[in-house]
């Protein structure tokens, strides 16, 4: 989610002066927060310095005072593991936070003490744990909280103002709100302040993401391999700063979770027990756990936590695959994003005079797929808590409660459904009788048809990307408004059409996440060898399928509706391998942990048949959580080929005819998955039969042998 239009360069140092005569024989110079390197000079001399943004400090400066006295603070901007996320979306800053106490946000909190600063205790912990159930107050508590990543673009650092703190948890509270997780930053402690006034509770995570702690090769702290008496010492870095941040948080009884890192498999497992059992210590009875991410990549802790990005046609099946998987409280740290369009975007997409319509179209299609994955997370596992993604449109992201120049999208209103009682409830997306396949093959001819998934004579579909509900009906004649009403519902399939150049688009997907817009065609036209065809990626099964189906078909027999372009022969020579086996495995929590042994000819265990496509299609079989084993066998002529492997598992590995062929993502961590990409490996293949086995492993909750998996002479190729 990085910002491409973002600057990535290091702000400027600054510095922070002020007078004062001295108070008596000794005295204390404390800094509530500086970002993010801090050097303290009294009267021309360095009285010492401070790493990192988020906590105070403090110094005996006794030995440096005269009568009259300056205090200098320089600021320098450092990249380090505990800058969080901000940098990532090109928010870097340099100074001192402001003093919440006085009134005057831009007054720096620096002050000077006759005595030092005594460490408040811990709050008595709100929060427990009783088997699978979150409980505050001795109640079971269901998290419905807000991801807030401090980014205030507007600001240029993460320091709000008191008046936008009190908007901001009034805001959220109106939609139905009860926590909020600082995601990967400190927010001032008056923010921590407000929210125990407030009734607002917190769930905090630590500024360390994706970043290298403990272990051989961590190049920030500059240490070969860290041991068991290294973590104990309180001037290691990591810890030194950990301990900062916990006692700065501990007595403030609205924190109840804690998180230490996020999405960070690179975390050994002697760092790992040490930052949890120093959770433990310095707050005896929190609740924290070493890293928000998935539940393959925790070592340590006392709830589960998992960052589920899935479109409806997944989601549906997301409750299966946990059940039976849980032995503490399942919180999703990270969850159901939808990006809606900022006027910009519309504009692009539609014209000056649709834009206010295309917006506030997108707005209501976010916070409608949002309500129906809330609606069936409740139904399907009911004491799982969840954190959306997230409080304020990124620049090029807009996937917030708020524009990224503060606007409020929503009213209380239409949210009301969002709290305790749950509300009333939406229905859920149709069964499987509403897929594709299933059509009366009749009824369209003699268009192409309906397409959800490859298979011989089907258009080339890639996966539907999760957080766009954005959609552009490009012809009048089509229902507009069925469409995107039931296009993330009955209609969804989970897939897009790709190669479609040369083709007339109907009705397209606007994929605006991440910076470039990207036009994914739903539904296209074409002549080959002048028949007329129409290929559609949604499903047309159901009730609204049908019907959008029959205004499809009559296109072909309207004179007013000129015939779509001629692409040439509908010619195809790729094997598709469709039809496969699926063995589940194992179940492995810890990344970090042995992968089991692997016989790419063995026969035991219980096989399932499925195929090559969606877990839609496959009513869910092929959703899983850790390993599973998928084999086919083919026939197919001699010669070069090239097996081309799109959304098969997170890391998987290949062998054909019992010979290791090769791996696509990561083995032993959480990031760029094999889901991500591609991939491509060449083969040189005898004539006659050949088995393929795959071993797949998966922890992104999106399934595995989603495909399209392929041999082909030429990836370019239009048609299977």
């Amino acid at each position: 989610m990085s910002d491409p239009n973002a600057s990535y360069l290091p702000a400027p140092a600054t510095s922070v002066r002020m007078r004062f005569s001295r108070p008596g024989p000794r005295a204390w110079l404390r800094v509530e927060a500086a970002a993010t390197h801090a050097t303290v000079l009294v009267n021309g001399r360095t009285v010492g310095t401070h790493l990192g943004a988020w906590t105070p400090f403090e110094f005996d400066i006794s030995d440096y005072l005269e009568a009259e006295n300056e205090a200098v603070i320089e600021c320098e901007d450092r990249l380090h593991a505990t800058n969080g996320f901000l940098p990532v979306l090109g928010v870097r800053w340099t100074g001192v936070v402001p003093d919440y106490s006085t009134g005057r946000t831009r007054s720096p909190a620096v002050r000077v003490l006759t005595s030092p600063t005594t460490t408040p205790p811990a709050a008595p912990q709100r929060s427990s744990v009783r088997g699978t159930q979150l409980l505050v107050d001795g109640r079971p508590f269901r998290v419905r909280g807000i991801l807030h990543w401090g980014f205030y673009p507007e600001l240029g650092n993460p320091w709000p103002a008191e008046a936008q703190i009190r908007e901001e948890i009034d805001y959220l509270q109106s939609l139905g709100f009860n926590l909020i997780k600082f995601c990967l930053w400190a927010p001032p402690t008056r923010y921590l302040e407000i929210c125990d006034e407030l009734g607002m509770l917190v769930w905090q995570e630590y500024p360390v993401w994706n970043a290298p702690l403990g272990g051989a090769g961590t190049p920030q702290y500059q240490h070969a391999r860290l041991s068991s008496s290294s973590l104990q010492s309180p001037d290691h870095q990591v810890l030194r700063e950990f301990r900062e941040l916990l006692l700065r948080d501990r007595q403030y009884p609205c924190v109840i979770l804690r998180t230490m890192t996020c999405e960070n498999d690179h975390v050994s497992p002697e760092m790992s027990r040490a930052l949890v059992d120093l959770a433990h210590e310095l707050i005896p009875g929190c609740l924290a756990l070493d890293n928000s991410g998935w539940l393959c990549s925790e070592q340590n802790g006392d709830f589960h936590d998992e960052h589920p990005y899935v479109h409806n046609a997944n989601w549906q099946y997301y409750g299966r695959r946990m059940r039976g998987l849980l032995r503490k409280p399942l919180l999703l740290g990270e969850t159901i994003v939808a990006d809606s369009l900022s006027e910009e975007q519309a504009r692009t997409i539609v014209g000056d005079e649709q834009a206010t319509q295309a917006v506030a179209r997108s707005i209501e299609a976010a916070l409608r797929v949002r309500r129906w994955q809330i609606e069936t997370l409740r139904s399907e596992l009911p004491d799982a808590g969840y954190v959306i993604c997230g409080l304020r449109d990124l620049r090029n992201s807009p996937l917030g409660l708020y524009t990224c120049d503060g606007k409020r999208k929503y009213s209380a209103a239409e949210w009301a459904w969002h709290g305790a009682g749950g509300g009333e409830t939406l229905a859920p997306l149709p069964p499987q009788a509403g897929t594709p396949g299933e059509i009366d093959e009749g009824a369209i001819q003699p268009a192409l048809g309906s397409v959800l998934g490859p298979r011989k004579g089907a258009w080339k579909c890639s996966n539907h990307p999760y957080w766009s509900p954005n959609l552009c009906v490009l012809d009048a004649s089509l229902p507009a408004e069925l469409i995107f009403r039931e296009a993330l519902f009955e209609l969804l399939s989970g897939r897009v059409l790709t190669h479609a150049a040369g083709t007339r688009v109907l009705v397209e997907l606007i994929n605006v996440h991440s910076g470039a817009m990207r036009h994914l065609p739903l539904i296209i036209e074409f002549r080959s060898a002048g028949r007329w065809h129409i290929v559609s990626a949604f499903r047309h099964g159901s009730s609204a399928g049908r019907e959008l189906w029959h205004a499809l078909r009559a296109r072909i027999d309207r004179p007013d509706i000129p015939p779509p372009p001629e692409i040439g022969p509908l010619v195809g020579h790729s094997i598709v391998l469709r039809d496969w086996e699926m063995r589940h495995d194992h179940n492995l929590w810890e990344v970090h942990s042995a992968s089991p042994a692997f016989d790419p000819d063995a026969r035991d265990g219980q096989w399932t048949q499925i195929c090559c496509d969606s877990p839609l299609v496959n009513g869910g079989r092929n959703i899983f959580e850790g390993w599973a084993t998928f084999r086919t066998r083919f026939e197919a002529p001699a010669g070069r080929r090239i097996l081309r492997c799109e959304s098969v598992a997170d890391y998987y590995e290949l062998y054909l005819d019992g010979r290791f062929l090769g791996s696509a993502g990561p083995k032993h961590g959480t990031w760029d998955g094999g889901h991500d990409m591609p991939r491509d490996f060449e083969l040189e293949l005898d004539a006659g039969y050949h088995e393929l086995v795959i071993r797949a492993r998966d922890w992104r909750a999106t399934g595995g042998m989603v495909g399209p998996v392929y041999l082909a002479t030429d990836l370019n190729e239009r048609i299977f």
